[in-house]
């Protein structure tokens, strides 16, 4: 009997009623908008400044660069040109290459334009092969490579040097 006892004590019984079950099955959730409202902004701030900060430091990288690139190369009284060689296989004058490529001592090696350098060369008559060549820290050189006339033509005074001669074709 005392076993009947305890069982029929020991029921399984609820221990609420339908509308507490009801509430009991609804989520405690009370809305904190004003807070996540501050936490979405402050994230948002943290990755402006993060982005901004990543940009300033880009920008100031890139000047420092420049400005370092500027010192030590373009402004460096070192690489100034001293030394202009000329090599070439006629009889091209070391005046007039220099005049027509606009060439002279004292610029910064840097500065000058080699390709330019070189067209204006090319465009002379006598030249069929230039090559220009930046030798560090303060010479450049001029290989000159001249065309083989095949004829002259000439006015009826004779002339000695038909390539210094500014009658002669």
């Amino acid at each position: 009997m005392s076993f009947r006892q305890r069982t029929s004590g020991t029921r399984n019984r609820r221990l609420s009623n339908v509308r507490q079950r009801r509430q009991q099955h609804l989520l405690d959730v009370k809305v904190r908008s004003r807070r996540a409202t501050q936490h979405r902004i402050r994230s948002a701030i943290g990755l402006f400044w993060k982005v901004a900060l990543f940009v300033i430091l880009c920008a100031g990288g890139y000047a420092g660069a420049r400005e370092a690139v500027k010192r030590l190369l373009f402004e460096n009284p070192d690489y100034n040109v001293q030394t202009i060689e000329l090599h070439t296989d006629g009889t091209l004058q070391r005046e007039q290459v220099l005049k027509t490529a606009d060439l002279h001592e004292g610029p910064n090696i840097f500065s000058v334009n080699l390709a330019s350098v070189r067209d204006r060369i090319q465009q002379l008559p006598q030249a069929d092969e230039v090559e220009v060549v930046r030798k560090l820290p303060n010479e450049i050189d001029i290989r000159i490579v001249e065309r083989k006339p095949v004829a002259w033509i000439t006015s009826e005074r004779e002339i000695n040097d038909p390539f210094a001669s500014e009658a002669a074709f």
